[in-house]
């Protein structure tokens, strides 16, 4: 079975200007998930700021 990676950028992409995941994206990545894909996010935030986001994202 072939490996899937979905990565997500952060800053300017899946964060909107005030900092929040809309509902789309979220609904997105879960697709994904449910699709079996492995699911990344970058950023050059440090790590504490990242998890925030990361939690958010998730449904």
């Amino acid at each position: 079975m072939e490996n899937k990676l979905m990565v997500f950028d952060l800053d300017g992409t899946l964060l909107t200007s005030r900092q929040n995941v809309t509902e789309e994206s979220k609904i997105a990545i879960w697709k994904c998930k449910q699709k079996g894909y492995y699911i990344a996010y970058i950023t050059g935030r440090g790590t504490l700021k990242t998890r925030k986001f990361i939690r958010r994202a998730s449904l």
